[in-house]
């Protein structure tokens, strides 16, 4: 697959309420523990999936500075059924998209997936990034879902990994953002610090929402 890497520059639910509208999720933790509890499974189900992500962010704490010169920094993966619509509706998330119980600390090199090349996962390794948190999120506001997520976390120790909070990160955390098509061709690419060379291959210069860090309403053409 040829795509830009970060560079240096049913019946049963009958009765059931209904998951509220992302505008009323809340983005952290209410009364000591999380609003909508996902099931510990959708690492399964992730990765039981065999589509490649379609839309991949990455973030950092700065994402104005170099990421190989920060404390972390992360590749949210994006496995959704229709993109396009995405960027019409927006790519919203928050902590209740969470799955708590399947998240978990491993060595880089064994527990990482999905890289473009070989050369981005041994970048990652040189800048002393050995650790790694994962996280899998899961769209619950439709169903079935319209996509699900792995979030991965990279560090130089646990510790730093561990005092990483989902709530404190915004999309002015991302730095670079891709998005392709289910045959692999690039619709959409953002640097932060590349900004002319942004495309939307679809929507050209439309303000899109939630987590799609280009173009936004507020931004002047």
């Amino acid at each position: 697959m040829s795509s830009q890497v970060p560079s240096d520059a049913s019946d049963s639910d009958q009765g059931k309420p209904a998951p509220p509208a992302y505008n009323e999720l809340d983005v952290g933790v209410q009364g000591g523990r999380h609003m909508i509890p996902q099931p510990g499974a959708n690492s399964k189900i992730y990765f039981e999936d065999r589509r490649e992500p379609n839309i991949v962010l990455y973030v950092s704490p700065d994402s104005k500075r170099l990421y190989t010169s920060q404390k972390w920094f992360s590749q949210f993966h994006f496995k959704c059924q229709n993109v396009i619509q995405l960027m019409r509706e927006g790519l919203h998330w928050t902590t209740d998209n969470v799955a708590w119980e399947d998240g978990f600390i491993g060595d880089t090199s064994k527990t990482c997936h999905y890289y473009y090349t070989p050369e981005l996962l041994q970048k990652i390794k040189n800048s002393g990034f050995c650790w790694t948190r994962h996280y899998f999120l899961q769209d619950i506001q439709h169903r079935p879902p319209r996509w699900m997520a792995h979030f991965q976390f990279h560090a130089a120790t646990s510790h730093t990994l561990t005092g990483i909070r989902l709530e404190d990160i915004s999309v002015e955390n991302v730095f670079n953002a891709l998005a392709m098509t289910d045959d692999a061709n690039l619709i959409y690419l953002y640097g932060r610090h590349d900004p002319s060379g942004a495309f939307n291959a679809i929507y050209d210069d439309m303000p899109m929402d939630g987590w799609w860090p280009w173009p936004k309403a507020d931004e002047e053409s």
